[in-house]
Protein backbone atom coordinates (compact mmCIF):
# COMPACT_ATOMS: atom_id res chain seq x y z
CA UNK A 1 0.00 0.00 0.00
CA UNK A 2 2.97 2.15 1.20
CA UNK A 3 4.36 1.45 -2.53
CA UNK A 4 1.42 2.22 -3.77
CA UNK A 5 0.33 5.59 -2.87
CA UNK A 6 2.11 7.72 -5.69
CA UNK A 7 -0.68 5.68 -8.17
CA UNK A 8 -3.44 6.37 -5.59
CA UNK A 9 -2.79 10.16 -5.93
CA UNK A 10 -2.29 10.55 -9.42
CA UNK A 11 -5.70 8.38 -9.48
CA UNK A 12 -8.14 9.88 -7.74
CA UNK A 13 -6.09 13.46 -7.10
CA UNK A 14 -5.92 12.75 -3.01
CA UNK A 15 -2.99 14.47 -0.90
CA UNK A 16 -0.39 11.81 -0.15
CA UNK A 17 -0.91 12.13 3.28
CA UNK A 18 -4.82 10.88 2.69
CA UNK A 19 -3.44 8.04 0.68
CA UNK A 20 -1.28 7.30 3.73
CA UNK A 21 -4.02 7.59 5.65
CA UNK A 22 -6.04 4.94 4.24
CA UNK A 23 -3.61 2.46 3.67
CA UNK A 24 -2.58 2.77 7.19
CA UNK A 25 -6.09 2.30 8.04
CA UNK A 26 -7.04 -0.62 4.97
CA UNK A 27 -3.65 -2.67 6.86
CA UNK A 28 -4.94 -2.06 10.72
CA UNK A 29 -8.70 -3.26 9.37
CA UNK A 30 -7.12 -6.56 7.45
CA UNK A 31 -4.12 -7.36 9.50
CA UNK A 32 -3.98 -10.69 11.42
CA UNK A 33 -4.49 -9.23 14.72
CA UNK A 34 -7.87 -7.35 13.87
CA UNK A 35 -10.90 -8.06 15.53
CA UNK A 36 -13.95 -7.30 13.95
CA UNK A 37 -16.87 -6.19 16.12
CA UNK A 38 -20.17 -3.74 15.72
CA UNK A 39 -19.13 -0.29 13.65
CA UNK A 40 -18.51 2.19 15.67
CA UNK A 41 -18.89 6.19 15.47
CA UNK A 42 -17.80 9.18 16.63
CA UNK A 43 -18.52 9.69 20.29
CA UNK A 44 -18.74 13.23 20.46
CA UNK A 45 -22.66 14.94 20.22
CA UNK A 46 -22.16 16.69 16.73
CA UNK A 47 -24.23 19.89 17.69
CA UNK A 48 -23.89 22.45 20.19
CA UNK A 49 -26.16 25.10 21.27
CA UNK A 50 -25.84 27.47 18.28
CA UNK A 51 -26.81 24.77 15.74
CA UNK A 52 -23.05 24.66 14.63
CA UNK A 53 -21.12 21.18 14.95
CA UNK A 54 -19.26 20.68 17.62
CA UNK A 55 -15.25 21.52 17.67
CA UNK A 56 -14.44 18.25 19.71
CA UNK A 57 -17.01 16.47 17.38
CA UNK A 58 -14.89 17.63 14.22
CA UNK A 59 -11.79 17.03 16.22
CA UNK A 60 -12.29 13.06 16.89
CA UNK A 61 -13.98 12.78 12.95
CA UNK A 62 -10.72 14.41 11.17
CA UNK A 63 -7.62 13.53 12.90
CA UNK A 64 -5.44 14.93 9.89
CA UNK A 65 -6.02 18.20 11.03
CA UNK A 66 -4.79 20.89 8.85
CA UNK A 67 -6.30 23.87 9.98
CA UNK A 68 -9.26 25.72 9.23
CA UNK A 69 -10.25 27.87 6.12
CA UNK A 70 -9.48 31.55 6.62
CA UNK A 71 -12.14 34.24 6.37
CA UNK A 72 -10.48 35.44 3.64
CA UNK A 73 -10.92 31.95 1.79
CA UNK A 74 -14.17 31.91 2.95
CA UNK A 75 -15.33 35.14 1.51
CA UNK A 76 -13.85 34.80 -1.94
CA UNK A 77 -15.67 31.25 -2.66
CA UNK A 78 -18.88 33.45 -1.20
CA UNK A 79 -18.06 35.87 -3.90
CA UNK A 80 -17.86 33.38 -6.76
CA UNK A 81 -20.60 31.70 -5.88
CA UNK A 82 -22.85 35.27 -5.55
CA UNK A 83 -24.41 33.83 -2.02
CA UNK A 84 -23.18 33.18 1.23
CA UNK A 85 -22.66 29.18 2.11
CA UNK A 86 -24.92 27.58 4.96
CA UNK A 87 -23.90 28.72 8.43
CA UNK A 88 -23.06 25.10 9.58
CA UNK A 89 -21.37 24.13 6.40
CA UNK A 90 -19.02 27.89 6.90
CA UNK A 91 -18.72 27.41 10.42
CA UNK A 92 -17.35 24.13 9.76
CA UNK A 93 -14.77 25.14 6.94
CA UNK A 94 -13.31 27.58 9.58
CA UNK A 95 -12.67 25.14 12.06
CA UNK A 96 -11.69 22.26 9.45
CA UNK A 97 -10.70 22.82 6.10
CA UNK A 98 -11.88 19.75 4.42
CA UNK A 99 -9.58 16.37 4.34
CA UNK A 100 -10.73 12.65 4.88
CA UNK A 101 -12.49 11.77 8.07
CA UNK A 102 -11.66 9.13 10.44
CA UNK A 103 -15.40 7.13 10.13
CA UNK A 104 -16.31 7.46 6.55
CA UNK A 105 -18.90 4.69 5.92
CA UNK A 106 -22.01 5.71 4.73
CA UNK A 107 -25.43 3.50 5.09
CA UNK A 108 -28.78 5.57 4.81
CA UNK A 109 -31.62 7.11 2.74
CA UNK A 110 -31.33 3.81 0.47
CA UNK A 111 -27.56 4.08 -0.84
CA UNK A 112 -23.75 3.17 1.24
CA UNK A 113 -21.00 4.87 0.14
CA UNK A 114 -17.32 5.29 1.81
CA UNK A 115 -16.75 9.33 1.78
CA UNK A 116 -13.77 9.54 0.53
CA UNK A 117 -12.46 13.44 1.04
CA UNK A 118 -14.22 16.57 1.97
CA UNK A 119 -13.31 19.85 -0.55
CA UNK A 120 -10.67 22.10 1.06
CA UNK A 121 -10.19 25.41 0.04
CA UNK A 122 -7.26 26.16 -1.59
CA UNK A 123 -5.25 29.42 -1.57
CA UNK A 124 -5.14 31.38 -4.56
CA UNK A 125 -1.88 30.37 -6.04
CA UNK A 126 -2.57 26.42 -5.20
CA UNK A 127 -3.48 24.07 -8.05
CA UNK A 128 -7.07 24.22 -8.12
CA UNK A 129 -7.92 20.27 -8.46
CA UNK A 130 -9.85 18.30 -5.68
CA UNK A 131 -10.68 22.07 -4.23
CA UNK A 132 -13.64 23.33 -3.77
CA UNK A 133 -14.27 25.96 -6.18
CA UNK A 134 -12.72 23.57 -9.01
CA UNK A 135 -15.30 21.12 -7.94
CA UNK A 136 -18.16 23.75 -8.61
CA UNK A 137 -16.26 25.48 -12.01
CA UNK A 138 -14.75 22.53 -13.50
CA UNK A 139 -17.31 19.46 -12.52
CA UNK A 140 -19.34 17.81 -15.13
CA UNK A 141 -22.92 18.87 -13.21
CA UNK A 142 -25.05 20.28 -15.13
CA UNK A 143 -24.55 23.99 -16.15
CA UNK A 144 -25.78 26.41 -13.53
CA UNK A 145 -26.24 23.20 -10.65
CA UNK A 146 -23.80 24.89 -8.74
CA UNK A 147 -25.53 28.01 -8.21
CA UNK A 148 -28.11 25.86 -6.01
CA UNK A 149 -26.02 23.24 -5.42
CA UNK A 150 -22.41 22.64 -4.88
CA UNK A 151 -20.00 19.61 -5.02
CA UNK A 152 -18.36 19.90 -1.34
CA UNK A 153 -16.89 16.08 -0.83
CA UNK A 154 -15.50 12.79 -2.84
CA UNK A 155 -17.87 9.53 -2.36
CA UNK A 156 -17.29 6.25 -3.37
CA UNK A 157 -14.08 5.04 -5.94
CA UNK A 158 -13.54 9.11 -6.01
CA UNK A 159 -16.06 9.88 -8.75
CA UNK A 160 -19.26 9.69 -6.96
CA UNK A 161 -19.69 13.12 -5.24
CA UNK A 162 -21.92 14.66 -1.97
CA UNK A 163 -23.50 18.32 -2.89
CA UNK A 164 -24.59 21.18 -0.37
CA UNK A 165 -27.76 22.86 -0.84
CA UNK A 166 -26.70 26.88 -0.76
CA UNK A 167 -30.29 27.79 -0.04
CA UNK A 168 -30.53 25.63 3.25
CA UNK A 169 -27.64 23.23 4.08
CA UNK A 170 -29.31 19.69 2.87
CA UNK A 171 -27.24 17.15 1.79
CA UNK A 172 -27.47 15.34 -1.76
CA UNK A 173 -25.47 12.18 -3.28
CA UNK A 174 -24.84 11.48 -6.98
CA UNK A 175 -23.22 8.41 -8.09
CA UNK A 176 -21.22 8.35 -11.06
CA UNK A 177 -21.59 8.37 -14.26
CA UNK A 178 -24.27 11.04 -14.26
CA UNK A 179 -27.20 9.80 -11.98
CA UNK A 180 -29.87 11.73 -10.37
CA UNK A 181 -29.38 13.43 -7.77
CA UNK A 182 -30.86 12.26 -4.14
CA UNK A 183 -31.24 13.94 -1.28
CA UNK A 184 -29.56 11.73 1.99
CA UNK A 185 -29.37 14.10 5.03
CA UNK A 186 -31.19 17.68 6.02
CA UNK A 187 -27.40 18.94 7.50
CA UNK A 188 -23.91 18.61 6.93
CA UNK A 189 -24.47 17.18 11.24
CA UNK A 190 -26.56 14.81 10.31
CA UNK A 191 -24.31 13.43 7.64
CA UNK A 192 -21.40 13.37 9.78
CA UNK A 193 -23.40 11.95 12.64
CA UNK A 194 -24.27 8.58 10.53
CA UNK A 195 -20.73 7.88 9.53
CA UNK A 196 -19.22 4.83 10.80
CA UNK A 197 -15.96 2.99 10.89
CA UNK A 198 -17.20 0.01 8.78
CA UNK A 199 -20.41 -0.67 6.86
CA UNK A 200 -23.06 -3.47 9.13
Amino acid sequence: WRDASTGFRALYGLHADVVMFYADRHLERNGEEEVRGEPKTAKEIPISSDGNIRPEFINELFPLDDGGASDSQIARVEKRLGMPLPEQYREFLSFQNGGAPEFCCYEGSGVSFYLQYVYEIKDSGESGEEGLEWSFTENDAPVGLWRKLIPFAMGGDGQDELFINLKNGAIFYREFPNSRMKKIEDSLADLFKHLKDDFD
